[in-house]
């Protein structure tokens, strides 16, 4: 998780994006505006319920745990090759790591950021132990302009600085939604996207200011995701509203032109809202549009060939507003994943 290593309030005036490439890759680790340790979240507290996920021995992405008990929510990208096979919850009385049983898959995730559909469920062999807080879902539409706490196990580093703190540890900060991913011509379902940027109080590096949604951010307590991150929760009102998928940056507003979670990057979240009736749908045993995927012996999901399959390059297209400062900006969009 990257965080905002300082804070500087300036007039607010409107930044403009020159030639540059917007590069979506997946969300990793909170990158934080001050110094990481300061954003640690301990055992024992409201997020105990978020778990480590892992393939095999290694680390993979982070989920949260649905009220059921036995079901974890995360990212789909998370479920590619190597798959996802376990959960860890690190709790006030010892970690406890409990096997994946099965897989879902958003049957219309194609393996493409800006197609959106970057949702999964897993389901536990056991039941998480009651110390595990269980979540509900957002499921209002108003999330935009709202204050979101992100959580997450990836990588960290201050907003000026690349990622260079290891994973593995939980991080919690705020960021708030500023506009729909409906913003950038991609093909994913309208208002399935959540889009925020990375500020630091300046107006030269607010990236969705520079596409007519202006906010110079949450200060110090400001957070990116970044590797490690993907499938993380965003909770607004301790309900999951978001779901970490992908980030873009090398923009003009990006403080150094490079895609490495600092300030003046966008990152963008799968929408819960939009999802509810299939993850209710999953929860509840129902049937679904695509099967549980059983694991194989190797820990990999049935489907394992479409979740490799090569993102598409997202164009990003301003608002009628702002169509008159960017005629003149090429934006090239190269996918990269995020995980």
């Amino acid at each position: 998780m990257q965080l905002s290593s300082s804070w500087i309030v300036q007039t607010a005036m409107a930044a403009t994006v020159t030639v540059a490439t917007l590069n979506p890759m997946p969300a990793n680790a909170y990158t934080t505006a001050r110094n990481p340790a300061r954003y640690v979240v301990k055992p024992g507290g409201a997020y105990d319920g978020v778990a480590a996920l892992y393939a095999g021995n290694n680390f993979s992405c982070t989920g949260s745990l649905l009220s059921t008990g036995f079901h974890v929510l995360t990212a789909a990208h998370c479920l590619a090759s190597p798959a996802v096979t376990s959960a860890t919850f690190r709790l006030a009385g010892g970690a406890i790591n409990i096997p994946v049983a099965q897989s879902f898959v958003h049957p219309g995730w194609n393996g493409s950021f800006s197609n959106g559909r970057d949702i999964a469920v897993l389901q536990l062999a056991n039941l998480a132990p009651t110390a595990a807080i269980r979540y509900s879902l957002y499921r209002g539409t108003n999330e935009l302009r709202q204050t979101s706490v992100k959580v997450g196990y990836g990588q960290t580093g201050k907003g000026r600085v690349q990622q260079k703190y290891p994973l593995g540890v939980l991080r919690a900060g705020r960021n708030t939604y500023d506009a729909l991913g409906d913003l950038f011509s991609y093909p994913a379902p309208a208002g399935s996207l959540l889009a925020y940027d990375f500020d630091n109080g300046l107006s030269a590096n607010d990236a969705l200011g520079a596409f007519g949604v202006p906010n110079l951010g949450a200060g110090a307590n400001e957070v990116k995701a970044a590797f490690g991150d993907s499938g993380g929760p965003s909770f607004i009102g301790g309900l999951i509203a978001g779901v970490t998928s992908f980030g873009l940056g090398a923009i003009s507003t990006d403080v150094d032109q490079s895609l490495n979670f600092s300030f003046g990057e966008l990152s963008f979240d799968t929408r819960v809202s939009a999802y509810v009736s299939w993850i209710d749908a999953i929860v509840a045993g129902a049937p679904v549009r695509q099967s549980a995927a059983p694991l194989s012996e190797n820990g990999a999901p049935a489907n394992r060939a479409a979740l490799r399959t090569s993102m598409t390059s997202p164009r990003a297209v301003p608002e009628p507003g702002v169509l008159g400062a960017l005629a003149l900006l090429l934006l090239a969009l190269v996918c990269k994943r995020q995980r």
